[in-house]
């Protein structure tokens, strides 16, 4: 299956695959490419997030619907506990969360963007996500100070690459202060010193 049928799926652009028969609750990461048993994952490409998919956590999955990288990424989830909860040793690499609990699949989709929850038989919510199919923007979240150091959050995408540059007066020219900085998740935080000198601070996507 992960050999013949996988590539096709990604091929279609294909956004979740949901199986049972086992009766465990299992989701992954929002991932392309592995084709082979759990001994073959590359973290590094084959995850394209490595997030939770939470929006107020790592931040939605999101999947591009332009460019070299339009339609990349399907979550699979293994939903067979709603009636009955048996055994394994739920420790495959691509999982985020694996449960051998009881629950039901709860998928609520609103024009490009699907919410999922794993509902427990108690009322109990022990998973959810949400995954988005658009364009992500670039934008700082947020930018803190403390003890000289100066720490910034982006949203970014998964597997793009950026650049941090500094300057004192943005009519002089921009100094690089890292990069290229790969993206893992829907948010990347780095850290600088920038010493006495105030000034501005920018970030590049390099694709």
């Amino acid at each position: 299956m992960c050999e013949n049928a996988v590539p096709i799926l990604e091929s279609y652009g294909v956004d979740l695959v949901l199986g049972g028969h086992s009766h465990s609750y299992e989701r992954s990461f929002l991932m392309r490419g592995h084709y082979g048993d759990s001994s073959t994952l590359d973290r590094a490409s084959m995850l394209l997030d490595q997030g939770s998919g939470r929006i107020e956590h790592t931040g939605a999955y999101v999947k591009r619907t332009a460019g070299p990288k339009a339609h990349h990424g399907t979550v699979y989830i293994v939903a067979g506990t709603s009636g009955h909860a048996t055994y394994g040793s739920m420790d495959h690499p691509v999982m985020f969360v694996s449960y051998l609990l009881m629950g039901s699949l709860i998928l609520d989709i609103d024009g490009d963007t699907l919410n999922a929850t794993f509902l427990r038989e108690t009322g109990a919510i022990d998973d959810f996500f949400t995954l988005a199919k658009r364009e992500p923007e670039l934008r700082i979240l947020s930018i803190r100070r403390e003890a000289g150091v100066c720490a910034l959050l982006w949203a970014s995408v998964a597997g793009t690459q950026y650049q941090l540059e500094f300057t004192a007066n943005p009519a002089s020219g921009w100094t690089k202060l890292q990069g290229p900085i790969a993206a893992t998740t829907s948010t990347t935080t780095v850290t600088d010193i920038p010493g006495s000198a105030a000034g501005f601070y920018r970030v590049l996507q390099l694709d």
